[in-house]
C-alpha cells in the first residue's frame, strides 16, 4: 500500500471553559503493514491529549464500503484501524468524533472532524490534499505497473515483492518502509507495493524473476532493473541500501567481462547472483578466475549458485558474515563434521555482537547444528532473546511472533508458543497469517479440533496462494482428525475453482496445487 492522506475540518461540538483554548486536532492517516489496514493517528496541540476514556466514534466509507468504529480513547493510541481494501481505488471519507482535554485537567472538548482524502506519497507520510484530488492506487499488476512506469520521469520506482504471511516482509515494512522517521529515504522514489499471494501478480513475478520474500526490485522508467535486495538483514543495513541506491549503476549497465579486472568481475559476478541473474555471471567469474590471488567476491557468488563444502570453509576462513552463508551451510554440515564446526564456531562468534533479533537467529541456526539433546536449550535462548527485543507494541513487534511461537515450540513449550500467539488472533481476526500459525501448531501438537478450526478461518480470510496454502493445511489437519471425506471434497473445491498459471511462467503456485493434489490422493489412499 502506498500512504493514506486525508483533509481535515475541525469544529468543537461543546464549548470549553473560558480558561480553555478550543483544540483544533491534526489527524494523521498512514497505512500500516501489508494486510489491508490503514490506521488514523492522532496528533493534538501541545498541552493537550486525546482522552483515554472518552468515546472515540468514527463513521468512514473506505473506497465506498461502509466503516464505524465506537470506541474509547485509550484504545486507539496506537492508531484506530481501518481496513484497506485491495485493488480498487482507494478513496475515504466520513467523521470522527473524538474527545480532547487539556494537560491540566480543567477542561475537555469533543471535537468532530471530517476526514476525506487519498492514498498517495510514500508510505507513512501524510501531507494535506484537496479534497478534490485523486491519487494514483498502489500498482498490483504489471497493466498497473507500466503505468505507473510511464508517469515515472527520471525518478525510480521501487517493487516490494512480499506477502501478509512473510515475518521478514513486515518487519521490513514496520521498521524501515511504513516508518515516518525513514520517510526521507524514500525520496525521488515511487514505491509500488506488489502482493505475491494475488493471482493478478502472477506475470509480475515471473517478469521480474521473484521466488523469495521479500524481494526489493529498483526500477528506471523502462522497468528495466537497477539494483535488487532479496530478504530483510536488518534496519540498518536497509538504510544504507536505500541511501546509495541513486548512485548505483544498473544491472542492465554491467561492462563487458573482458574489460574488468579480476576483482571487479568478482563484485559485478556477486552483483548478477545477488540480483536472480546467475545466468549472466559466468563471463564474470571466468575473469575472476584469471587472479593470481582468489577473488573472495567471485567465491561467494559461485557458493550463492552452487554451496560446495570446501567454499563454505573458505568463506568461514575469510570472515564472510555467517549469515551470508550459513543457511546454505546446514544441509552440508549434516555431511561433513568440518563445516559444521566452522559454521558452529562462526555463528558464536556473530552472537558476541549480535541484537536481540539478530541473536534469536543464530541461536536457531546453532539449534539446527546440535546433537538432539542440545537443541531444545538453543531454541530457548533463542525465544528469551527475541522476547528481549520486542518493543511491546503489536504493530511493530508482528514480523517477529510466528518466529517467536516456533523458538517457543521447538524448545519444548508448546503453550509458551500458543501464549504468543493469541494476542495476535486478537488484534488480526481477519487476517489469515496467525490462524494459519496456530493451526499448524495445534496439528503438530496433535490437537486436530484447534487445528481444523484455525485452518478453516485461514482459509475464510485468506486470498489467492496463501488461501492454497492454508486449504492444504486444512485438509491435513482434517486428515490427522480421521475426516479424511471432507479433507479430500476440500482439495477438489479449491482445484477446481483455482485457475492454472499460464505455461511458462515461473511462479509458486503450481507447487502448492501439486501439495494439494498430494493430500488429496493421501486421503484417498492412493499411493
Amino acid at each position: 500500500m502506498l500512504a493514506l492522506v486525508v483533509c481535515i475540518a475541525a469544529a468543537a461540538l461543546a464549548a470549553p471553559s473560558a480558561e480553555a483554548t478550543t483544540p483544533d486536532p491534526a489527524v494523521e492517516v498512514a497505512v500500516a503493514w501489508r494486510a489491508r489496514t490503514a490506521r488514523l493517528h492522532f496528533s493534538v496541540p501541545d498541552g493537550h491529549h486525546v482522552a483515554p476514556d472518552a468515546p472515540l466514534r468514527a463513521t468512514l466509507e473506505v473506497a465506498g464500503v461502509p466503516w464505524s468504529v465506537d470506541t474509547v480513547g485509550a484504545s486507539a493510541r496506537g492508531g484506530l484501524p481501518v481496513p484497506v481494501p485491495l485493488h480498487r481505488p482507494l478513496l475515504l471519507a466520513g467523521t470522527l468524533e473524538v474527545s480532547v482535554c487539556d494537560d491540566e485537567g480543567t477542561a475537555c472538548t469533543v471535537v468532530d472532524v471530517a476526514v476525506q482524502g487519498v492514498l498517495d506519497g510514500a508510505r507513512g507520510a501524510g501531507r494535506v490534499l484537496d479534497p478534490a484530488s485523486s491519487g494514483p492506487a498502489p500498482a498490483a499488476s504489471a497493466a498497473e505497473l507500466d503505468a505507473v512506469l510511464a508517469a515515472l520521469g527520471d525518478e525510480l520506482a521501487l517493487l516490494d515483492f512480499g506477502a501478509v504471511w512473510c515475518p521478514p516482509c513486515n518487519l521490513m515494512s514496520a521498521e524501515v518502509l511504513h516508518d515516518p522517521a525513514d520517510a526521507g529515504l524514500l525520496e525521488g522514489i515511487q514505491l509500488v507495493e506488489v502482493d505475491v499471494d494475488d493471482h493478478a501478480n502472477w506475470a509480475l513475478k515471473d517478469r521480474y524473476s521473484v521466488g523469495s520474500y521479500p524481494t526489493l526490485v529498483a526500477v528506471d522508467a523502462a522497468g528495466a532493473e537497477v539494483a535488487r535486495r532479496v530478504g530483510y538483514s536488518g534496519e540498518a543495513d536497509l538504510q544504507a541500501w536505500l541511501a546509495a541506491l541513486s548512485t548505483v549503476e544498473p544491472l542492465s549497465a554491467a561492462p563487458a567481462a573482458e574489460a574488468l579486472t579480476p576483482h571487479a568481475a568478482g563484485a559485478w559476478a556477486l552483483r548478477l547472483v545477488q540480483g536472480q541473474k546467475g545466468g549472466l555471471a559466468g563471463p564474470y567469474l571466468g575473469v575472476a578466475l584469471t587472479a593470481d590471488e582468489p577473488v573472495l567476491d567471485a567465491q561467494l557468488a559461485t557458493y550463492l549458485l552452487l554451496p560446495t563444502p570446501e567454499l563454505a570453509l573458505i568463506l568461514a576462513r575469510a570472515g564472510v558474515p555467517v549469515t551470508t552463508w550459513g543457511w546454505d551451510a546446514l544441509d552440508l554440515a549434516d555431511e561433513r563434521d568440518d563445516v559444521a564446526a566452522a559454521a558452529r564456531a562462526a555463528a558464536r562468534t556473530a552472537l558476541e555482537t549480535a541484537s536481540g533479533a539478530e541473536a534469536a537467529e543464530l541461536f536457531y541456526m546453532l539449534a539446527r547444528l546440535a546433537p538432539a539433546a542440545e537443541a531444545p536449550d538453543l531454541y530457548r535462548a533463542g525465544a528469551v532473546a527475541l522476547t528481549g527485543a520486542l518493543h511491546g507494541d503489536l504493530d511493530r513487534d508482528r514480523g517477529h511472533l510466528g518466529f517467536l511461537s516456533r523458538l517457543w515450540e521447538n524448545a519444548g513449550a508448546p503453550h509458551r508458543a500458543a501464549e504468543v500467539l493469541a494476542p495476535a488472533l486478537a488484534r488480526w481476526p481477519d487476517d489469515m497469517t496467525f490462524h494459519e500459525d496456530r493451526a499448524g501448531l495445534a496439528l503438530r501438537t496433535g490437537d486436530t479440533e484447534t487445528a481444523v478450526r484455525e485452518a478453516r478461518a485461514a482459509v475464510a480470510h485468506g486470498y489467492g496462494d496463501n488461501r492454497l496454502r492454508a486449504t492444504e493445511l486444512l485438509a491435513r489437519a482434517l486428515l490427522a482428525a480421521g475426516r479424511g471425506d471432507e479433507a479430500v471434497e476440500v482439495v477438489r473445491a479449491t482445484l477446481a475453482e483455482t485457475p492454472a498459471p499460464a505455461e511458462g511462467l515461473d511462479v509458486r503456485t503450481p507447487r502448492y496445487l501439486d501439495g494439494l493434489r498430494a493430500v488429496a490422493a493421501e486421503a484417498a489412499g492412493d499411493d
